[in-house]
């Protein structure tokens, strides 16, 4: 049935739609409240000659839908469905693991303030992201200068004997020795985290309290580090001084596009002053109102705070029913609105100009990355532009648990759902890197043409999910790059050479990158059909971003080798004695403490052992002495 015969059967109910593509991919996913007015709209003259939606229209070769009960209903179920299929054209909720933040690890008994942009859940407070690397690292340095709290590994906590010299510069309150009991130091974590959720001025009059408590009691030299602390404190705070009201709780929602592309800045304010800030970029955008209506209902469902008014550009088009939804999820009533006049309505201002200027910034780094690989097309001459590129290394010691890994990059950045890696079968510890190079692409190449490759028992890893030989589904995830980057010199680009002529495989482009010998300066590329290397300017972002996707294929590589390595060394000679299972091998181990230990007990010592016999014991000892 064509698209628009079957949007005429469609209830006139609330619900979720659909829209997909000739062979049954998801392209985007909307909420209703009529869904057949609302998915007849698209069809509408008007909508087709917005640019926007005319990609997606062209695409798009069937509609289905969900009906539920209610209009909030659909709204849950859409943000599901996005967050389960991610569809090409629905905005995609990015995190900010760019972006660096301040972790507190709070889960210790001790904790520890952290510079990081890895967010980890395990069970550590984080506060940011900071868009400045700089002012998150002045922050970790006040609170560690003033507040105290330790800096050294949980190592050194437990092991160490005497302060060491941060204690010395009265920077570490030195829990390691006894110097501070728990109690006390979990009172001065509890002040950091008033300073880091922008709570300051709460902040400032427990200090208060703090320094007059010191002075009562004649502890002048405590009494004058609170003093200096809430010096400081107000410089702090005075920085971040941009409101200063009745210490209202409130977001702001910036939103700036320019076609399909565009960027959202969140502004958020806390006890009336401006704390901090964000950013999250959109490619694919249809209409600004499902923009923010989506992006306001994913980004407060992953944890973020719900303040108690949040305001927005522009009149949404479920705007009492996403202030009932995000009522729920906070137990207080949340409003959300859009100011017309006064403070609210320039601090709005605000939040679309950091909007504007991150998009900006956003697109001189796109364009940076556009020229480089239009520079490699026109050196390397490639016949392809290399939006697409992929690079494989191979990672051994003397032939034991040889892998190899392929890594992609797409538009100049890593594509880590096109990252593959592979255990190398053909040749079990033999040392042969050019051999596993023919191995691990051939076994990439056939699935992309689709031939019929008997994978390994065990398959290649995607991901860390286990596939076998290639089919209808999995197909797209062994595509064609437009550009194949070996790690090496001429030897490894004749074999990967040979494997595309083999399959016959014309249409991608390749290149091997040898790093320098001694005495040479940078790394060198080599191509088919050319004797002498290519040198690329030695600063060149073309030739930095090869070394990156090389880099990168040689970290995958060796992570994988590690922890096979790290498997097969924790595997014990126990394992291999008859009537040892997993409760006898650990309880031996935990009996002496390590293999060695065992090795070097007697047969009474053995059958000491909970759960080990006489006979036992003597098999042991006889497999262990005699292998």
């Amino acid at each position: 049935m064509d698209v628009t015969e079957k949007i005429k059967t469609f209830p006139n109910s609330p619900g979720v739609y659909r829209m997909k593509s000739e062979r049954g991919t998801i392209l985007y996913i909307g909420k209703a409240k009529d869904l057949r007015k609302r998915v007849s709209s698209y069809w509408t003259k008007q909508a087709q000659d917005r640019i926007q939606i005319e990609p997606l229209l062209k695409r798009t070769k069937d509609v289905d839908f969900i009906v539920t009960d209610t209009e909030k209903e659909a709204l849950i179920l859409e943000n599901t469905l996005i967050k389960k299929h991610k569809p090409k054209y629905n905005i995609e909720l990015r995190d900010d693991k760019s972006f660096p933040s301040i972790k507190l690890s709070i889960q210790d008994e001790y904790p520890r303030i952290y510079y990081t942009r890895d967010l980890k859940k395990d069970g550590s407070l984080f506060f940011g992201p900071y868009a400045s690397a700089f002012a998150c690292r002045q922050v970790v340095d006040y609170v560690e200068k003033y507040f105290q709290l330790r800096t050294c590994s949980d190592h050194e906590l437990v092991s160490r004997k005497r302060p060491c010299i941060q204690y010395q510069i009265d920077r570490c309150s030195a829990p390691c020795v006894g110097k501070i009991d728990k109690a006390a130091y979990q009172m001065i974590v509890a002040e950091v985290c008033l300073l880091l959720e922008g709570k300051g001025e709460r902040l400032r009059a427990t200090m208060v309290e703090k320094m007059e408590q010191a002075s009562e009691s004649l502890a002048f030299e405590q009494a004058a580090h609170y003093r200096d602390l809430l010096g400081d404190l107000d410089k702090t705070l005075e920085q971040q001084k941009m409101v200063s009201h009745r210490g209202e709780e409130r977001d702001f929602i910036g939103f700036y596009r320019e076609g399909e592309a565009g960027m959202i800045a969140v502004l958020q304010v806390r006890a009336g002053k401006v704390s901090d800030s964000s950013w999250y970029p959109f490619k694919k955008l249809v209409e600004d109102n499902d923009v923010i209506e989506n992006f306001i209902t994913q980004y407060y469902q992953v944890g973020h705070y719900i303040p108690p008014e949040i305001y927005v550009s522009d009149t949404l088009s479920h705007e009492l029913l996403l202030s009932e939804y995000l009522s729920e999820c906070s137990d207080r009533k949340v409003a959300i609105k859009q100011p017309k006049r006064g403070e609210k309505k320039d601090l709005l201002t605000l939040a679309i100009k950091n909007a504007e200027e991150a998009f900006r910034q956003q697109t001189d780094k796109q364009a940076n990355r556009e020229a480089a690989l239009e520079y490699l097309q026109e050196r390397l001459q490639l016949t392809r532009f290399p939006r697409r590129m992929e690079c494989f290394d191979i990672s051994n010691i003397q032939g034991k648990q040889p892998v190899g890994s392929m890594v992609s990059f797409k538009e100049g950045e890593p594509d880590k759902s096109f990252y593959r890696r592979f255990k190398i079968k053909t040749l079990p510890d033999e040392p042969n890197d050019y051999a596993m190079m023919n191995e691990v692409l051939t076994r990439r190449f056939k699935r992309a043409v689709g031939a019929q490759f008997i994978a390994p028992s065990n398959g290649d890893q995607v991901a860390g999910v286990m596939h076998d030989a290639p089919t209808a589904t999995n197909q797209d995830k062994w595509s064609l790059p437009d550009l194949l980057v070996i790690d090496g010199g001429k030897g490894q680009l004749n074999i990967a050479k040979q494997v595309l002529i083999d399959l016959d495989i014309l249409n991608v482009d390749l290149c091997s990158l040898a790093k320098p010998k001694e005495g040479e300066d940078r790394d060198k590329v080599f191509i088919p059909g050319r004797a002498n290397p290519i040198l690329l300017p030695k600063n060149s972002q073309a030739l930095h971003l090869l070394m990156a996707l090389r880099d990168e294929a040689h970290r995958f590589a060796i992570t994988f080798h590690r922890s096979l390595r790290q498997k097969k060394l924790q595997s014990s000679l126990l394992d291999e004695i008859a009537g040892i299972g997993p409760a006898k091998k650990k309880a031996l181990l935990k009996h002496f403490g390590s293999l060695k230990r065992v090795k070097e007990a007697s047969l009474e010592q053995l059958s000491a052992v909970s759960g080990i016999t006489n006979a036992l014991a003597e098999v042991i000892y006889q497999a262990l002495h005699n292998p």
